[in-house]
């Protein structure tokens, strides 16, 4: 069972001088990739909350919106990601209203998905799952951590910051058809970042 530490908060959003900045190295079967803050988005609607992390800085709420779905088969992955980089996100219920201090999230789920070592995205009319669609060369690994903690602050209309510290993962390379075992990895990721409310990315609450 995941074992987690989670708070919602409706107080006002942290400043962006009192939060480390989020980072850290996930390593999987010797490969590497790092996770660090470049853009952040969260959305909410009806007691459920939505935050992705990008490494990009130049990462758009649009962007972010055509990531999560919007862009469809065509969508160019490398506008938003970036070859040894990680990317997150964080779905949650919440509950006792975001107007009350200390509401509590539960059965969150946190992402990571990383393009280890070097490699690009490139188009492929078909690929190994018979679809058609961009797709890294290198090695792609998503998981999600088997322990973290983590604090969401803020609310719409002032913004929201957030907190997490995670250290061991369980997942796979997705693209390793040939074999079924899973791929733990590891790697101690800490800090937080200020994210833009977005509603581009609520269609997936």
């Amino acid at each position: 069972m995941t074992a987690l530490l989670i708070t919602l908060l409706a107080c006002d959003p942290a400043a962006p001088d009192e939060l480390a900045p989020l980072t850290g190295v996930i390593t999987s079967n010797g490969e590497s990739a790092e996770l660090v803050g470049g853009a952040g988005f969260a959305a909410e609607r009806d007691g459920r909350i939505v935050v992705v992390v990008y490494p990009r800085s130049e990462v758009t709420c649009e962007l972010a919106g055509q990531d999560m779905g919007a862009g469809g088969e065509d969508w160019d992955a490398s506008v938003v990601q970036e070859a040894g980089k990680c990317s997150m996100s964080i779905l949650a219920d919440y509950d006792d209203g975001l107007d009350i201090t200390g509401g509590t999230l539960f059965d969150a789920t946190v992402s990571v998905s990383c393009a280890m070592g070097d490699g690009t995205w490139e188009y492929r009319e078909e690929d190994r799952y018979n679809s058609a669609g961009y797709f890294y060369t290198g090695s792609w690994w998503q998981g999600s951590p088997e322990a973290f903690d983590l604090t969401v602050s803020g609310d719409e209309e002032a913004g929201y910051t957030f907190e997490v510290t995670m250290e061991t993962y369980t997942g796979q390379y997705i693209y390793d058809l040939e074999e079924a075992d899973p791929d733990p990895a590891e790697g101690a990721v800490s800090g937080g970042m200020v994210l833009e409310p977005c509603g581009d990315i609520s269609t997936i609450l």
